[in-house]
C-alpha cells in the first residue's frame, strides 16, 4: 500500500468509521457540524463573531455611561462612595 492509500484510508476513519455512516455512504453528521466545516469560513466566522462583538461593545458603552455619571459626582459624594466601597472589600 502506498502512502497516498495509507492516507485515503485512515481518512475515513476520521469520520468515525463504517459504524457511522449511512446506507448511501454519507457520514451521520449534526447540522451544525456541519455548517462549521462545509460553509465558507468568512461568513461562519461572521456568524461567530457578530454575537460576542455586539456583548463587547454592550459592556464598554456600559463602563463609558457609568464613567460619565461618576465624574459628575461631587467632592462629597465621591468621598462617601469611597468610604463604603472600601468598607466592603474584605482582603
Amino acid at each position: 500500500m502506498s502512502y497516498s492509500q495509507s492516507i485515503a484510508a485512515g481518512a475515513g476513519s476520521l469520520s468515525g468509521g463504517e459504524g457511522s455512516q449511512r446506507a448511501t455512504g454519507a457520514p451521520l453528521r449534526d447540522p451544525r457540524t456541519r455548517v462549521l466545516l462545509e460553509a465558507p469560513i468568512v461568513r461562519t466566522l461572521l456568524r461567530m463573531v457578530v454575537p460576542n462583538l455586539l456583548v463587547m461593545l454592550a459592556q464598554a458603552a456600559t463602563g463609558l455611561v457609568e464613567t460619565y455619571f461618576v465624574g459628575k459626582l461631587g467632592t462629597e459624594q465621591m468621598r462617601w462612595l469611597v468610604s463604603r466601597l472600601s468598607s466592603s472589600v474584605s482582603c
